[in-house]
């Protein structure tokens, strides 16, 4: 997630220094990038850029989210907090599958446990602090957008003599080698990230020799069940 890093790469790919790019994290959304991604330069994995139409390969994260959800409400946690890596919009499909599952089995979300812009293991840890110096009570639950922010969730709870699972649940996404080696084990979601990448270069291949594949349907992830969760 470098937005300079991208648009020297897009640079390179205007100069025909590249035949090609799949792109797994796109920061900059202007009518260039579009026009790239129409014409078949540019493969967007599992990226919305605005503009459903334009996405080529997708995991179907509402779905993911909401399956995460529901099974963090099943096991009795009823207050949850969302983290996200970027800002609150309308393409946050994530976002959308948590909301879908907490309104299904007929909760409110505080939207002041709605946290972004949150990346590292610092970031993580320095959330749970600011929530325990802000908030009058825990939520019961944290979904975080990786496994990197929820480690630091994580450790920050140990630090401050908060019971996991017990007393917080945490629950990450990507599935990350970090996330089994966590004490307690993170609960998290399994992208399908073998054949999302190797779909990827089918498409982009077939796109440049001018030929073309099968559209591939949403690609499924898996909730892979731990210790951070009851």
């Amino acid at each position: 997630e470098n937005p300079a890093k991208e648009l020297q790469f897009i640079e390179m790919l205007q100069k025909k220094q590249l035949d090609g790019l799949i792109m797994a994290n796109l920061e900059n959304d202007t009518e260039e990038i579009k026009s790239l991604v129409e014409s078949g330069k540019i493969v967007l994995c599992n990226r919305y850029l605005g503009n459903e139409n334009l996405t080529i390969i997708n995991i179907d994260e509402t779905k993911a989210a909401y399956q995460a959800t529901n099974y963090l409400i099943k096991c009795g946690y009823k207050r949850l907090a969302y983290c996200t890596g970027g800002i609150k919009n309308k393409n946050d499909y994530r976002f959308k599958g948590f909301m879908q599952a907490v309104t299904e089995n007929g909760l409110s979300f505080d939207e002041s446990l709605y946290f972004e812009k949150l990346l590292t293991i610092k970031d993580g840890e320095e959330l749970l602090v600011n929530i325990l110096e802000e908030k009058s009570t825990l939520p019961d639950a944290i979904f975080s957008n990786g496994d990197t922010v929820a480690a630091g969730i994580l450790y920050a709870a140990k630090k401050y003599g908060i019971a996991v699972p017990e007393e917080l649940g945490i629950i990450g996404f990507d599935n990350q080698p970090i996330a089994e080696v966590l004490n307690p084990a993170l609960t998290t979601i399994k992208q399908p990230i073998k054949e999302l990448g190797e779909y990827s270069a089918q498409v982009l291949l077939a796109n440049l020799q001018g030929t073309s594949v099968p559209v591939a349907p949403d690609l499924e992830t898996k909730l892979i069940i731990r210790e951070t969760t009851k």
